[in-house]
């Protein structure tokens, strides 16, 4: 298991991945009594206008719901999300579900949309660099706050560390002037380099962002076309999870991101045979998370201390996921079930849907605690208190 460097409490930096790494204001009007949030964008000034129409509109998405709609309680239809415009729903968002104070939501949307959302200007397809001004838009929080919420935001959506290489949000362009992780003084602006550091945030997009989002949705939606419409939440879960492990393989060799989800859905810098993508315990679980996503199931990822593989007794940083079932948490390992043998193309089910509590879990992970004993993850995180039949998760139709 490659070991993972960890700067701040849950924002996570393998070390092999050689790819991780937007100067436009961005503000936000606050959000009036219906919910409705505005969609910002990255212009040169402090602006709430999302399309440059000169006026500040909510977000036509519905409270930022981009392509999903529910089918009936309890689902969520994805059919039609666009990777490049829509944002998750609420739903999946386990990050959100955390906060209860409402001007900490407020900053979890206007972040989130500002980065989904972010539109390239005349004004600003220069600069390196995007700043939030949560100042003008009148949201009150602290740097210690926004600390947190930028750590929820970056779990809870893998595409924002495709447009930004920054861990820690920056009250200035200094790049040692970051936030305080306890610090009371109220946020007002802050400042998020480009995923290429020092390349402009326009050239980012357009040259890598917005075509590695297409060329992604190509193996994601392949993937997905094993789901069926009558699938029960844990047969399309087994669906998924066997078939992004039969893609994916152990390793970083010609990888275009080992530990992200370029690594898990951008083809290889050098076709293979067969066509495997290499990915670390990290790639592994932000494919999974993002993945489950896209079918209007939430999932998290988990990280802490676990097995360098199975079987072996030595201890490293790993990351892996639980996922939410009919209402229930469960714990899913692909980076273990996928063997962690180079060009596998089958999947055990040893890591699959169990509990807490299940032997094989407890004896080998502890969830949220790294190898140094520093903490990382959400901090609070669902109890997975049963494990599923795998029974329940076949599909024979």
């Amino acid at each position: 298991m490659k070991k993972i460097l960890f700067i701040i409490p849950f924002i996570l930096l393998l070390t092999a991945c050689g790819e991780l790494q937007l100067e436009g204001t961005v503000s936000i009007d606050k959000q009036p009594e219906t919910g409705g949030t505005t969609n910002p964008s990255g212009g040169g000034g402090s602006t709430t206008n999302p399309g440059g129409d000169g006026g500040s509109t909510t977000n036509p998405g519905g409270d930022g719901d981009g392509g999903s709609t529910s089918t009936e309680p309890g689902v969520i239809d994805m059919s039609k999300f666009n990777p490049k415009t829509d944002l998750f729903p609420k739903e999946l968002l386990y990050g959100r579900s955390l906060l209860t104070d409402e001007e900490e939501i407020k900053a979890y949307d206007f972040i989130m949309e500002s980065f989904i959302h972010y539109k390239v200007t005349p004004e600003n397809e220069a600069n390196v660099q995007i700043i939030l001004d949560f100042e003008a838009g009148g949201i009150n929080v602290t740097e210690e706050q926004v600390v947190k919420i930028y750590d929820y935001v970056t779990s809870d959506d893998p595409r924002i560390m495709m447009l930004t290489s920054t861990v820690v949000p920056r009250k200035s362009s200094n790049a040692n002037d970051i936030y305080g992780a306890k610090s009371k003084t109220k946020a007002k602006l802050a400042y998020f380099d480009s995923f290429f550091k020092g390349m402009a945030i326009k050239q980012n997009i357009e040259t890598y962002y917005l075509p590695h989002l297409d060329e992604m949705d190509i193996n994601v939606k392949d993937i997905l076309s094993v789901i069926k419409d009558d699938m029960t939440e844990a047969q399309k879960v087994r669906a998924v999870y066997d078939k992004f492990l039969s893609t994916v393989s152990y390793g970083e060799k010609n990888s275009r991101g080992s530990g992200n989800i370029r690594g898990a859905f951008l083809n290889m810098l050098q076709p293979t045979d067969p066509p495997i993508r290499f990915v670390v315990c990290q790639g592994y679980a932000q494919g999974l998370n993002y993945l489950l996503k896209r079918v209007g199931i939430q999932s998290i990822m988990i990280v802490g201390e676990g097995l360098a593989s199975p079987g072996n007794p030595s201890r490293a940083n790993h990351a892996w996921n639980k996922v939410k079932i009919d209402g229930k948490w469960y714990i899913l390992d692909g980076t273990h079930d996928d063997a962690m043998i180079w060009y596998s193309t089958t999947c055990k089910h040893d890591y699959f849907l169990k509990s807490d509590n299940d032997e094989i879990i407890k004896t080998t992970r502890v969830e949220g605690v790294m190898v140094d004993g520093s903490k990382g993850g959400y901090g609070v995180f669902p109890p997975a208190n049963e494990s599923m039949d795998i029974s329940l998760t076949e599909y024979n139709k």
